[in-house]
């Protein structure tokens, strides 16, 4: 029996352009529920140390979940985060988020 993708909803809310801080949170959803997203960066972000946390990563149908980008003192440049399905990767949702 095939897999059925999750449907992830756009990330929304965050900033779009962090002048101060460490971190941006975006927001999310996933049905069905229950399986786990994963949070991928950019190679450029990954090499300069930046982190995304996907919270809670399994979690009920449509429940919200939040994807935190975090960068490391120092780092500027542009982030492109992807979210997917853990099992099928066929829906995604990706934001860019520009570090000043």
């Amino acid at each position: 029996m095939p897999a059925v993708a999750v449907v992830v909803s756009p990330l929304t809310g965050g900033a779009a352009t962090v002048k101060k801080g460490l971190s941006t949170t975006f927001s999310t959803t996933a049905a069905p529920g229950g399986r786990t997203l994963n949070a991928t960066l950019d190679a450029a972000a990954v090499a300069g140390g930046v982190t995304a946390v996907v919270n809670p990563p399994g979690a009920v149908a449509g429940a919200g979940r939040t994807v935190t980008v975090t960068r490391p003192a120092g780092f500027v440049g542009t982030v492109t985060v992807t979210v997917t399905d853990s099992v099928v990767a066929a829906q995604t949702a990706t934001r860019t988020v520009k570090f000043l």
